[in-house]
């Protein structure tokens, strides 16, 4: 993390990278609405009627429903409790106001994005560039404009991660209950925060075998014990009383389908050595049946959902989501260059290895093709970025600017062209 800046110097360089987020959000806004305007709400999103039921639930009825209730009644209510005063009255404008919702916090996550960049003084046309190639793919462009609580979550999840790095980097009280109640809120939306916070548990419980960072190390943990404390009502008189479990789930709606049909090690293959993998570039060649080789390997699984989703997409030539991921692999590529730029480089490397090794073992725990979706670890853009960010300024100062205004601008043109078809 940037350190030891003139303040001065600082606040004019912020003031010079403004016109890089206001754009990036202004096109963000409209290449959103009018992807909202040309597909209907149960296209390319998960579980679209058990959230519609459950916030439903709450309007109508004005409770909670009972953990097996529904296909998502097992999930904590914060999300639902947020969105059922939207037009409870009128369902179909009830729908388009969650969705704008998930726009908005799609904006959110991009001004996190934006606060790094501009703290690494990186140039406005190089945050323009980097924070509109993540908000035109079209993953992006999925996850925060379904009706789905991943929205909330991600968002939530980016500004943990800042505040507590920040935390991490110089303990102040206000940032600390900051941090307690974005903990707080995120496991009250959706449980998939469990991968953050278990990613930041490790990170803390390193710093407790160097002396400099042990005091801030214990303060962190016993921020997140006060966290904990602040969910257990959630757990003890909700879950466990109505569910017998303090963790219910949906696993055993989940149909033989979507079931990994092989030994789970082999998901951890390099991708190619199972048949028909890269036959396609989509996961699945039908709605939810008749899944490829692809939902059979992690790394090519998370590849391609966190290019374009687990979704088929008819529209336009597949050759153009082949050369999405293809762009894709090249930010990750610049990412992977900017991990070795500084220390906090390295930190931001080791955030999100830890998130990918992780996020592994879920599909080893409940072994179904969905578990290995990009989706679990949304808030992961946040520090790829900002690594690629760091290789950006690497291949600069080699005067080799072109090769990654290539891949930027190259990937925000597809993007705009799959959205343009969507």
């Amino acid at each position: 993390m940037p350190t030891n800046y003139d303040s001065q110097n600082i606040n004019t360089s912020r003031i010079r990278s403004l016109p890089a987020l206001i754009f990036s959000l202004l096109l963000w806004f409209v290449v959103a609405v009018l992807y909202i305007g040309r597909t209907p709400a149960t296209v390319r999103t998960h579980d679209f009627q058990g959230h519609i039921d459950y916030v439903r639930l709450i309007q109508i009825q004005h409770r909670l429903p009972h953990p097996s209730e529904g296909w998502e009644g097992w999930q904590p209510p914060l999300y639902y409790l947020l969105m059922s005063p939207l037009s409870p009255g009128n369902q179909a404008k009830h729908i388009v106001l969650v969705r704008l919702v998930s726009v908005l916090l799609g904006m959110g996550f991009l001004t996190a994005v934006w606060w790094w960049l501009k703290e690494m003084r990186l140039s406005a046309e190089w945050q323009a560039a980097l924070i509109t190639f993540l908000a035109t793919t079209p993953k992006f462009l999925i996850h925060f404009t379904t009706y789905n609580n991943d929205s909330m979550v991600a968002a939530l999840s980016a500004w943990l991660l800042i505040c507590f790095l920040s935390l991490r980097r110089k303990f102040r009280w206000p940032l600390a209950v900051v941090v307690v109640l974005l903990v707080t809120a995120a496991l009250y939306t959706k449980l998939t925060v469990v991968i953050l916070l278990a990613t930041l548990a490790l990170l803390t419980l390193s710093d407790l075998f160097t002396p400099s960072r042990r005091p801030t190390a214990l303060k962190l943990i016993a921020l997140g014990l006060v966290a904990g404390l602040l969910y257990a009502p959630w757990l003890l008189l909700h879950n466990l009383p109505l569910s017998g479990k303090l963790f219910p789930d949906n696993f055993g709606l989940l149909g033989d389908a979507i079931k990994l049909q092989l030994p789970t090690w082999k998901i951890f293959l390099p991708p190619g050595f199972i048949h028909g993998q890269w036959t396609t570039p989509f996961v699945y060649t039908g709605p939810i049946v008749g899944f490829i080789a692809k939902g059979h390997n992690y790394w090519s699984m998370l590849l391609a959902t966190a290019a374009h989703g687990e979704f088929s997409w008819p529209q336009p030539s597949v050759f153009w989501f082949w050369l999405d991921i293809l762009t894709l692999l090249g930010v990750w590529s610049l990412a992977a260059w900017g991990t070795v730029a500084n220390h906090f480089s390295r930190l931001l490397g080791a955030v999100t290895f830890g998130a990918v090794f992780i996020l592994g073992l879920y599909p080893i725990a409940h072994p179904y093709i969905p578990n290995m979706d990009w989706r679990f670890i949304a808030w992961v853009w946040l520090p790829v970025t900002m690594l690629a960010g760091y290789g950006v300024k690497r291949l600069v100062n080699r005067n080799l600017a072109w090769l990654p205004g290539a891949i930027l601008g190259l990937g925000i043109i597809i993007h705009l062209v799959i959205a343009a078809s969507a």
